[in-house]
């Protein structure tokens, strides 16, 4: 079930722990799946907060984020 929203407040370490880790992505692509095999794995994996469809987020807590893969 995808939500839209305009806003929403929460902090980095949320948004981190909604995410799967690099870990269970990379264990997915090994598997070799189809797109949309991926995505369905994808989906079953990823918390709340990333079944919400958003203009746009905000961290305040930016300075946590070393690069751009920092959420895994």
């Amino acid at each position: 079930m995808l939500t839209f929203t305009d806003f929403s407040l929460t902090t980095y370490h949320a948004v981190r722990a909604d995410y799967p880790g690099r870990k269970t992505l990379k264990k997915l692509e090994e598997k070799e799946l189809t797109d949309e095999v991926w995505s369905e794995a994808v989906s079953e994996q990823i918390g709340k907060l990333f079944r919400i469809q958003f203009h746009r987020v905000v961290l305040d807590e930016a300075h946590l984020i070393k690069n751009r893969s920092g959420l895994s």
